[in-house]
């Protein structure tokens, strides 16, 4: 008989009941990196996790949002944040079908009719209804450096898209994780393109110089609509904000983008708690609560979910945060138990909140003046039905698109704008005839500020602990699928220390077996 048979039995008893029982993950955020990741995890564990979602707002969906617009004859959703989906974009496509969600074109591609790029004074570029004559007019404008941009965005796809087969599928013999965005990135040939500004990397690869045609006006005005930005945001932001570009199409959800993270969290069998603030995961060491408490601005915890066996726990195994903390006050501390329940806060536990840019979107209901983009548009039926800006310009908007039309013989329709500060009245005078309506207006905190070479966050926001951060991927570059790509990454690292721990309780109970 080994000496001490009560105590190992004991130890092994402490520990069978840590890690022999579904484990308690708790997700802070609701939008598509929070649901992403109560999916992913769901896939990986089955039934051995409970999954708890907060969300301090009173809906699912995070940046994406959509609300209807109702008038006499007709009811148009307006998607107010994340418009679109790229096809490509394997991890939420897949997910679309899987939920049997409706992707199709987005409204306004219904709509679509010329494109054209505004100075503030004139259209220096202006698409046809003839893709022919488009193309000459493209060559004519940009020279050949189109085609060497084309090159270069297909590259950066190309590499993109090895996390697809890196990051596996369920019953796949191998699926990769990452413990720092530095080491995705890498694994994919993509770091250097978060060192460098995209007006400097083109300019390496031949595209066009800096103050070029090509890259002022066209990768301008794109980088300006996608990131209220200029050339100056880090090349892998750019080149992938570029992607739509040169393959594939882009859809939008007919129930709204946002059903995707309400149905991917509903799959999840995930218990959602909204309007609910989280103002600290409290790190929690020692004795049989050891874990993270989820403590909430008013001071009281959130729980996990209990059966009624068990009953509820303060302390979750595992902590997903799904929320820039640039978007909330939350922050991570550390308390040893039994220190008369003095909290002790250690600063470097939380990483420093990332400066987010923001980006107002209004839908405006009107019909636009013509000659208001310059004199090529003199005649209604020669305004584009959507207008970009060139970088640099002062005008206050970044693009302007037709969403619907409400009346095409009238001319009257929808339009989205999308600006860095709220429109005036004046300036939508200027704009649209008399009797124009605001039918809705949003701020956003839409994206980080890109400045490279880029400070990133690692995954594990505390080394040793089961915390992962979804938005520390989002330090280099911002999109739904970049969230699930983070969603995935943060599942897989969870999962796999969730199976070493499980794989020690199988060898801790045949060695008490042997006893």
């Amino acid at each position: 008989m080994p000496p001490f048979p009560f105590l190992a039995t004991t130890l092994f008893v402490l520990f069978f009941c840590t890690f022999g029982r579904p484990q308690h993950v708790a997700i802070v955020g609701a939008g598509m990196g929070g649901a992403a990741s109560a999916y992913f995890l769901r896939e990986l564990l089955g039934n051995n996790a409970t999954i708890t979602v907060i969300e301090q707002s009173a809906r699912v969906g995070g940046r994406a949002e959509n609300v209807s617009y109702i008038n006499t004859t007709t009811t148009v959703p307006l998607e107010i944040g994340a418009s679109i989906l790229y096809t490509g974009n394997e991890h939420l496509m897949t997910a679309v079908r899987t939920l049997k969600l409706h992707a199709a074109p987005p409204v306004f591609e219904s709509e679509a009719g010329t494109s054209g790029i505004w100075d503030g004074s004139r259209l220096v570029f202006q698409s046809s209804s003839w893709s022919f004559l488009t193309a000459m007019r493209v060559l004519w404008r940009y020279g050949l450096g189109m085609f060497r941009l084309r090159r270069v965005v297909r590259q950066t796809l190309r590499k993109f898209r090895q996390i697809y087969a890196l990051q596996g599928t369920a019953g796949s013999p191998v699926r990769v994780a990452y413990e720092t965005p530095e080491a995705l990135w890498g694994a994919l040939d993509l770091l250097h393109l978060t060192k460098v500004s995209l007006r400097d990397y083109l300019a390496s690869q031949g595209v066009g110089l800096p103050d070029s045609k090509l890259v002022t006006e066209f990768v301008g005005s794109i980088q300006r609509v996608n990131y209220n930005a200029n050339n100056d945001l880090n090349a892998l932001a750019g080149l992938v904000s570029l992607i739509p570009m040169v393959t594939g199409e882009v859809v939008s959800l007919t129930e709204g983008n946002a059903a995707l993270a309400v149905s991917m969290l509903k799959a999840a069998e995930a218990r959602v708690l909204q309007g609910v603030r989280v103002g600290e995961v409290e790190v929690v060491r020692g004795g049989a609560e050891s874990g993270y408490r989820l403590v909430q601005d008013d001071g009281r915890l959130v729980r996990t979910e209990g059966d009624k066996e068990k009953g509820e726990n303060e302390a979750f195994d595992v902590v997903i945060v799904a929320t820039p903390f640039a978007f909330s006050s939350l922050r991570v501390i550390e308390r040893e138990k039994g220190a008369n329940d003095e909290r002790q806060q250690a600063s470097a536990l939380s990483p420093p909140p990332a400066a987010f840019t923001t980006t107002h979107a209004s839908f405006v209901q009107g019909r636009v003046r013509p000659g208001f983009f310059g004199p090529s548009t003199t005649r209604e039926d020669r305004v584009p039905t959507s207008v970009y800006v060139v970088e640099n310009s002062s005008v206050p908007i970044s693009s302007l698109s037709l969403h619907v039309w409400i009346n095409a013989t009238e001319r009257t329709g929808i339009y989205k704008l999308f600006s860095s500060a709220l429109l005036t009245d004046s300036f939508l005078d200027d704009m649209f005839f008399t009797g124009w309506s605001l039918l809705h207006h949003r701020k956003w905190k839409a994206y980080p500020s890109y400045h490279p070479p880029e400070a990133m966050t690692p995954f594990l926001v505390v080394p040793g602990e089961r915390i992962c951060y979804v938005n520390a991927l989002e330090t280099a570059v911002s999109a739904m699928e970049i969230s699930a790509i983070a969603a995935q990454n943060c599942a897989l690292l969870l999962s796999r220390d969730f199976e070493d721990k499980m794989a020690n309780v199988d060898e801790q109970r045949e060695k008490m077996e042997e006893l």
